[in-house]
């Protein structure tokens, strides 16, 4: 064991000169890009949730506490650790993430375009199946709009449609996913499940190897599988797959350290 102080452009010139031995580190972001590094020079990498971290903490939070906190929760020998991801399940994840903020970012724009016309008297319902309706009227707009108004809805609804574009292309490489995945494939047979929450599903499924679902599967994609199984038919959402927390808001309570596992029946 070191105690030293290393920047990030030292750190793997230091381990490279190590005899191989136990790296312990805090389960993060960033912390499987450092993983694979590190397990490259042949030291067994051990990530451990921040909740089973934070128990060791003896003093105020700093680098040095932090470390010793870690180094301590990783000679527990009843220590749960979470298995570095790969850079492919990595990108996975991202896919499912940037969908999530492309419709966020549609919603929002459509409300801002619901809101600004309805000050002008033209209201339309809620949801983006509306939208044709607010540009058809646009589009046969007769002056009643004044000019700068009506530059600004275009501009909105451009937005809007740039949007559903890239969101449907995000659908369609989900969808391709399903086709070469057969647990994926046959989530798609119960009613209620679609192709993208199948494959998220499917890529959430615990490999030997991982103690933790939720730090594979991130609370943000825990939240939007959910709600889609709910939304779908699927009144007990994540729980029917083996979750051992009816809801997400353990997940996110907890900082992600509930584990659960699918059925062998998937």
């Amino acid at each position: 064991m070191f105690r030293r102080k290393l920047s990030r452009a030292l750190l793997l010139k230091f381990m490279a000169a190590q005899p191989p031995c136990v790296v312990a580190m805090e389960a993060c972001a960033s912390s499987h890009h450092w993983g694979r590094a590190i397990g490259d020079l042949g030291h067994e990498v051990r990530l451990i949730p921040p909740a089973y971290v934070k128990p060791f903490v003896k003093c105020q939070k700093n680098d040095m506490a932090d470390a010793e906190a870690i180094a301590e929760a990783a000679s527990r020998p009843t220590m749960r650790f979470v298995a570095v991801k790969s850079e492919a399940q990595q990108a996975a994840a991202m896919a499912y993430r940037t969908r999530d903020l492309l419709v966020r970012q549609r919603t929002q724009t459509i409300n801002a375009l619901r809101a600004h016309l309805a000050e002008q008297g033209i209201v339309a319902p809620v949801g983006p199946a509306h939208v044709g309706r607010l540009a058809a009227i646009i589009e046969g707009d007769d002056g009643m709009l004044p000019t700068a108004v009506r530059e600004l809805v275009c501009l909105l609804l451009a937005q809007i449609a740039g949007l559903a574009e890239k969101i449907a292309g995000l659908d369609a490489e989900l969808r391709k996913r399903v086709t070469t995945d057969d647990t994926a494939r046959r989530l798609t047979t119960i009613p209620g499940v679609g192709a993208v929450t199948a494959a998220a599903i499917s890529r959430a499924r615990r490999s030997e190897e991982t103690v933790f679902v939720a730090p594979q599967l991130g609370d943000l994609e825990l939240q939007f599988l959910d709600h889609r199984l709910r939304a779908g038919g699927q009144g007990t959402g994540l729980r029917q797959f083996g979750f051992c927390s009816p809801c997400t808001r353990r997940f996110r309570s907890k900082g992600g350290t509930q584990s659960g596992d699918f059925g062998s029946g998937i």
